[in-house]
C-alpha cells in the first residue's frame, strides 16, 4: 500500500520528530513493505521534501501557532473543526505522483482535513491520537489565566465556538467516519471501546505505544545537550521532558525540590520542553518563592533529538502527571526513552503510568502531593544500587523480546494496514 501520513508536528532533517510515533509508525509500515509519505509542518530552514532516514518527507511552511505546544486551546480547536488547505492540496498533489491506498491522520487539528482529503480520493482513513485529545485541551483551557482572555474579544469568541461540548461531538464524528482508530494505550483503547455514545468495535481500535528504537536512542543520547547550565556530574538531578504546560504537574515538582534540597543540597530539576511563556514564567517564580530557582533549569531550546541525551545524563526522569481525564489516557514517550537510556522514572498515580513502570519494575508510582513526590525521588537519591536496578529493569524491557521491544509496536501498526 501507499500510505499518506499526516502530521501537525516538525520532522527535522536529524530523524527525531516532535512525535517520536511517527518514526516507529513510518518504520513499521516499510518494513512490511509499504509506500510511506509524510505531509508535515516545516520552517523557512529546512527543505520542503526529502528523504530523512528512508522516510519520504513533505514539509508545508503552515503557521505553527494551532499545532505545537505553545497553542492556547482556542487555536488547536478551531483548526480542528475546519479543513487545512496546505495539508489537502498536498495530499491532492500525492495523490497525482501515485495512487493514495490510505490516509494516516495524527491528532485532533487535521482530522478533519485527513477524513475530507481519504473521502474525496476514495480511501480508508486512520485517526491516530496519542491520548484522549479533548480532555488535554480542556485541561489546558481551564488552567489558564482568565487574564489572557481579558481584551480579546476573537480569543473569547473562538473559544465559545471551540467549546468541550462541541469538540466531543466532533471527535465523535471524526471516530465514527474513520476506518481504524490507533491510541498509544490500553486504557485509550477501552474509553472508545466502552463510550456508548460511539459505535466503536473493540476490533477498529488498536493500541501502538510510543516505544523507542534503541539503536537510534542510544546514538542520539551521547550528544551534548543543549542549554544545560550546569555540570550534572556531581548533582542529583531530576529530569521532565515534555510539552510545559500546566496538566503535566510540573508545579509540584518545584514544590517537589524545595523539600528535596533540604536534605540533598545538590539536588536540581530540568525541566526540557516547550509551552506557553506565561507557564514557563509561573515555574520560575514558584522556583523562587520555594528558594531554589538557582536548581531549576528550564531548556526550552532543546530539541527533540536532545532529550535521549537529557534522559542518560540525569539520575531519575519523572512525570509527575496528576489524576485527570487526559492523565488517564497517556502514555508518554518520554517513559520509554527513560527505559531505553537505563534511568529510573518517578511518575505520577493515574493508570497508564502506574501500570507500565509497575509490569517493568522500573520506578516508582507517587502520588499528586508534592510531599510523596519528594519522598520518591528522596529514595532513589539515597539509595543508589535500588535506583541502579531498576534503571536496569526498565533497559531490559526495552531490548528485543522485552515486554515494551519497539518491535511489537511496529508490528501491530503494521497488521493494521494488512487488514485494510
Amino acid at each position: 500500500m501507499r500510505i499518506c501520513l499526516l502530521s501537525p508536528d516538525r520532522y527535522p532533517a536529524n530523524g527525531y520528530p516532535t512525535d517520536p510515533r511517527i518514526a516507529l509508525e513510518a518504520r513499521g509500515l516499510r518494513d512490511a513493505g509499504h509506500d510511506v509519505i509524510l505531509v508535515c509542518r516545516g520552517d523557512e530552514t529546512e527543505a520542503g521534501r526529502e528523504i530523512v532516514s528512508d522516510l519520504d518527507v513533505d514539509r508545508l511552511p503552515v503557521d505553527a501557532s494551532p499545532f505545537d505546544a505553545a497553542g492556547t486551546p482556542e487555536e488547536i480547536g478551531y483548526a480542528a473543526t475546519n479543513t487545512h488547505s496546505a495539508f489537502e492540496s498536498a495530499v491532492s498533489r500525492i495523490e497525482e505522483e501515485a495512487p493514495i491506498d490510505a490516509v494516516h491522520v495524527h491528532g485532533l487539528a487535521l482530522a478533519k482535513t485527513g477524513l475530507d482529503a481519504a473521502e474525496d480520493i476514495g480511501v480508508p482513513a486512520v485517526l491516530d491520537f496519542a491520548a484522549d485529545p479533548v480532555a488535554r485541551l480542556a485541561g489546558r483551557r481551564q488552567a489558564r489565566r482568565t487574564r489572557a482572555l481579558v481584551g480579546q474579544p476573537a480569543a473569547l469568541a473562538s473559544r465559545a465556538l471551540t467549546s468541550t461540548r462541541r469538540l466531543r461531538s466532533l471527535e465523535a464524528d471524526y471516530v465514527a467516519r474513520a476506518d481504524r482508530i490507533v491510541v498509544a494505550c490500553e486504557e485509550a483503547r477501552a474509553r472508545y471501546v466502552r463510550d456508548r455514545d460511539r459505535d466503536v468495535s473493540s476490533e477498529e481500535v488498536r493500541v501502538v505505544r510510543s516505544t523507542v528504537d534503541l539503536a537510534a536512542f542510544d546514538v542520539a543520547s551521547e550528544r551534548s545537550p543543549i542549554g544545560l547550565d550546569f555540570s550534572p556530574d556531581d548533582e542529583f538531578v531530576a529530569t521532565y521532558a515534555g510539552p510545559i504546560v500546566p496538566d503535566r504537574g510540573l508545579g509540584v515538582l518545584v514544590d517537589a525540590l524545595a523539600q528535596v534540597a533540604e536534605v540533598l543540597p545538590d539536588a536540581r530539576c530540568v525541566v526540557v520542553g516547550r509551552g506557553p511563556a506565561e507557564y514557563e514564567e509561573d515555574l520560575r517564580e514558584r522556583a523562587s518563592r520555594a528558594g531554589v530557582n538557582d536548581r531549576l533549569t528550564i531548556a526550552t531550546r532543546a530539541e527533540p533529538a536532545d532529550v535521549p541525551a537529557y534522559l542518560a545524563l540525569c539520575d531519575v526522569s519523572v512525570l509527575p502527571f496528576p489524576e485527570s481525564e487526559y492523565a488517564e489516557t497517556a502514555l508518554p514517550g518520554t517513559l520509554f526513552g527513560s527505559f531505553a537510556a537505563g534511568t529510573p522514572a518517578v511518575v505520577g498515580d493515574v493508570s497508564p503510568l502506574r501500570r507500565v513502570v509497575t509490569r517493568a519494575d522500573a520506578g516508582i508510582v507517587a502520588s499528586e502531593s508534592h510531599t510523596d513526590l519528594a519522598a520518591a525521588l528522596r529514595v532513589l537519591a539515597r539509595d543508589p544500587e535500588r535506583a541502579a536496578a531498576l534503571g536496569v529493569n526498565g533497559r531490559r524491557a526495552s531490548e528485543p523480546g522485552g515486554k515494551f521491544d519497539a518491535a511489537r509496536d511496529r508490528l501491530a501498526v503494521s497488521r493494521l494496514y494488512d487488514e485494510l
